[in-house]
């Protein structure tokens, strides 16, 4: 009896010397699993060209996004445009260019939105492309968008006519 409580208490003593290791937890991959899928958008942008209170002129543009990302748009021309030399040309970009971002923040989706918009006017009689003048607009904000309901990203006026540019969004949840 006492060969066994002397074996006992030296199985013990060893356990005891022994370093302790703590077992790190495994990683908990249920929570990965349950983080929401980002909310997929239409946004449709309605660039607007008033003159007074009456609009002259509406383009309207779409594109999809996911919650989290960007997203941007361009359509437009390279043109020719002399330089000091007349025989030699510098090619500008002339169009619309509209660049997202889509996040959401406490159920709200905030949107950032930078556009560029550019034309350029040929004069009539001679179609001379040195005598041509390039409009530009850039409307930039960041604003809380409800789904369905337009909101006015920015307007602009120009300071060279009675005209005003508007660039609008509405945004429809997908999924």
């Amino acid at each position: 009896m006492r060969r066994t409580a002397f074996a006992l208490s030296a199985l013990l003593a060893l356990a005891l010397s022994l370093p302790v290791y703590a077992q790190a937890p495994a990683p908990d991959i249920s929570s990965a699993a349950q983080e929401p899928l980002p909310h997929a958008y239409r946004l449709d942008f309605s660039v607007s060209e008033l003159q007074g209170d009456k609009p002259t002129a509406s383009h309207r543009y779409s594109m999809t996004i996911n919650s989290g990302g960007t997203s941007d748009l361009k359509i437009g021309t390279r043109v020719p445009v002399a330089t000091d030399n007349a025989t030699q040309f510098q090619f500008l970009d002339v169009g619309t260019s509209i660049w997202c971002r889509a996040q959401e923040q406490a159920g709200d989706l905030v949107l950032t939105v930078r556009s560029d918009l550019s034309s350029i006017d040929l004069p009539d009689s001679a179609r001379i492309v040195n005598r041509s003048r390039v409009h530009q607009v850039s409307i930039n904000g960041s604003t809380v968008v409800a789904p369905g309901r337009p909101a006015i990203i920015g307007s602009v006026d120009d300071p060279g006519s009675a005209r005003q540019f508007r660039l609008q969004v509405t945004a429809t949840q997908l999924r």
